[in-house]
Formats: C-alpha cells, structure tokens, sequence
C-alpha cells in the first residue's frame, strides 16, 4: 500500500518505537494511514508542549493498536483503523465480516513515565508471581471496555472483541489472562462479548486470543496466537509509493 507520510519522518523520539510504526502503517488501507498519521502527528505536537508522560502512554497505546492491526490483517480480518460508526471510532472494524475490535492498554502508567521523563528511577509497587497487581490493572483495561460498545454491537449484530495490551512493566502474562476471565468469570452474562485477547508488544510480542463460550456472535481468531513474529519486515523494507 503506498505511504502516506515521508520514510524518513519522526513520530516520536524513541527510535525503536518509531522504526516500528513507520514499518507497520504502510499496511493499512489509505484511509486508516491518514488517520494514524494525523493522531501521531497530533501527538507528537502535544509532547512539545511539555506533556511527554502523558503521550508516551498515547504512543504506547497507537503502537499496541497497529500491531493487533497487522495481526488482523494477516489473519484475512479486512480491518479498517478509526472509522467513524454512528458517532463511535471503534479503533478496528471489519464491517464486511462484522467484527469490532477495540483495544485497551494495561500497561506503563503515567506515573512511572513522569518519573523516567525526570530522570529519576521509578520506585512504585514491585510485581511478582504473588502480586495481584497485574491482575488487578488487567481486570480494571478490561472491565472499562466491556459495556462500551455493548448497544452498538447487539443493534448491529457485530463480533466484539476487547485486545487488551500489557507490557513488561505490568508483568501480566496470557496465563494472568485467563485466570482473571475465568477466576472473575468476566464472561458470564456478558454474551455481546465475543472474545478477549490478551497480548503483548514489549519486550516481545505475543499473543492470546480468549473465546467467550457463551458469545451471541462467537469468532474465530486463535490464527494471531499463530503468526510469524516479523510482521514489520514484511512491509517496513520498501516504499511502493
């Protein structure tokens, strides 16, 4: 797909982060290109106005969603990336396939950026294998999406799914996943709720896809569980423009 930005901008000043978006958005259609462009360039203008934690938490979020995006896509998901749906931007929809997937970020807070954009060392609550606080920032992501696009979804008759996005600062793994949706039984009465993926993009990516068995509208996603890891190689060597 051909770009709709120059090879050589910058989105933010992390060099990874932006070597890895500017390999993923050429994969999109051109529609979903200009709206991840112009939400990156927004906040790339913000962080000059000395808000750098709270955007690096935005950009944390635009990465986790267009790596889920890629993932889609190479499942066969025709997905489309902020596309305006009776007043909602759900961030992916396949509207031909009937699926909505919104994406939800467990991970840095905003407090451990604040302190790291100080140079300081953050010193907060140390997670380990007994810690529930992982868990708990997991169930917290998933709980605030889970009635958000529930009117939208039943009125449609659309696939939901909630991608939830940790990182190594939340230590919460697929298997915290899973122990929350079933010790919480997030699933129960909760039938508009097709499925929940638990994945990470940091330090390495995997992925979790979670099927609710009692879904109105079940879908099959468990092929992102499956897909090679050099998704960005495909389309970040070349510009086709």
């Amino acid at each position: 797909m051909p770009r709709t930005f120059s090879e050589t901008e910058i989105f933010t000043p992390n060099p990874g982060i932006n070597a890895r978006l500017r390999g993923l958005i050429p994969a999109f259609d051109r529609d979903s290109q200009r709206r991840v462009v112009k939400r990156l360039r927004e906040l790339r203008d913000a962080a000059q106005l000395n808000m750098q934690s709270e955007i690096r938490a935005q950009i944390f979020r635009m990465l986790a969603e267009l790596e889920l995006g890629a993932r889609l896509l190479h499942c066969g998901r025709q997905v489309e990336y902020g596309r305006e749906l009776e007043g909602k931007t759900p961030d992916w929809i396949d509207e031909a396939d009937g699926l909505l997937v919104e994406v939800v970020t467990a991970g840095p807070t905003q407090d451990m950026y604040k302190h790291a954009d100080r140079g300081e060392i953050w010193c907060g609550f140390v997670e380990t294998e007994t810690s529930s606080l992982a868990r708990d920032r997991f169930h917290d992501a998933l709980l605030s999406k889970v009635t958000t696009y529930q009117e939208l979804v039943v009125r449609r008759s659309l696939r939901y799914v909630i991608a939830v996005c940790g990182s190594m600062e939340t230590d919460a793994s697929p298997y915290d996943g899973r122990r929350v949706i079933l010790q919480e039984r997030m699933f129960n009465d909760r039938n508009h709720l097709s499925g929940v993926i638990y994945f990470n993009v940091t330090p390495f990516r995997s992925f979790d896809y979670i099927a609710n068995p009692s879904a109105d509208r079940p879908v099959n996603l468990d092929g992102v569980n499956l897909l090679p890891e050099n998704l960005i190689a495909d389309w970040g060597g070349t510009d086709q423009s």
